[in-house]
């Protein structure tokens, strides 16, 4: 877990977690890794555009979830 860590474990941890759970809400997410909201946006930017996450608006709140080459990704770090 993570508490204020470098960008690579921030990345490795939102993409294992969401990878256990499927999508998550910004606060779940970050609570999840022991982070906060504000650490984790830019990665999640970062993912989205490596096409690595999907970030959706409903009802008025970010929902984010894997893409298929995400699930990949998250996949081969699990196999670490």
């Amino acid at each position: 877990m993570n508490r204020g860590g470098s960008h690579w474990e921030l990345r490795k941890d939102i993409l294992v977690e969401l990878s256990r759970h499927g999508r998550a809400f910004p606060l779940e997410l970050s609570a999840a890794i022991l982070t906060f909201v504000e650490d984790i946006q830019p990665v999640l930017m970062g993912l989205e555009k490596e096409g690595l996450v999907c970030i959706r608006r409903v009802a008025g709140t970010e929902v984010i979830e894997l893409t298929p080459r995400g699930r990949d990704a998250a996949r081969r770090l699990n196999d670490l």
